[in-house]
């Protein structure tokens, strides 16, 4: 009798004592939406407008004789921005990157800094119904097809957009005109021409 009332008793304890579980009903790293723009269209993402204007493909980038070469062909990509009902003096910061077929992805080129002046100012502040363009360096591998731009609303991937980038939409330039220009002066100098 007492085996059974012991058995009894440790039965009712254990359905007293159930772990009590917790369920985290926050979802991780929703995707709100995505949709893909062609090249000259708008594509809207929280109140900025974004537009590919132009993309163009060189193996060496540069303003002076002071260049740099790409490791495979840098994509020099104008990108035209419009303050589209977001609050005045909202600074815009969007997450970007080049996408290949593959799945690929590519960042900016951060030295382009150093070599061209006219890439785009993320810490503008956009000023309702104005636009503000810029370019976009990437430096990517010969083989790369089928580039999308890819937009982020911010850096969690929470909503993106991607404009593509056809081939047929690429110049091609070879080596920039800075460049070519800054050493064909230099040359007439160094020959004590004027």
């Amino acid at each position: 009798m007492k085996k059974v009332f012991i058995l009894i008793f440790v039965i009712l304890i254990s359905g007293c004592i159930e772990e009590e579980k917790v369920y985290d009903k926050t979802p991780v790293n929703v995707e709100k939406r995505i949709e893909t723009f062609l090249m000259g269209q708008n594509a809207l993402i929280d109140g900025v407008s974004y537009k590919v204007s132009a993309a163009e493909a060189y193996t060496e980038i540069g303003e002076s004789e002071v260049s740099q070469k790409a490791s495979g062909v840098f994509y020099v990509i104008t990108l035209v921005t419009e303050n589209a009902g977001i609050p005045e003096g909202y600074i815009f910061s969007p997450g970007v990157r080049l996408i290949d077929e593959r799945g690929n992805s590519y960042d900016q080129n951060l030295k382009a800094k150093f070599y061209i002046s006219n890439l785009i100012d993320w810490e503008k502040v956009l000023v309702t119904g104005t636009t503000h363009s810029g370019v976009l360096v990437f430096d990517v591998p010969t083989d790369a097809k089928g580039l999308k731009l890819e937009i982020r609303n911010d850096w969690r991937d929470v909503e993106k957009i991607y404009i593509t980038i056809p081939e047929t939409g690429v110049v091609n330039k070879g080596v920039m005109g800075a460049v070519v220009k800054a050493r064909e002066e230099d040359e007439l100098l160094k020959a004590g021409i004027n």
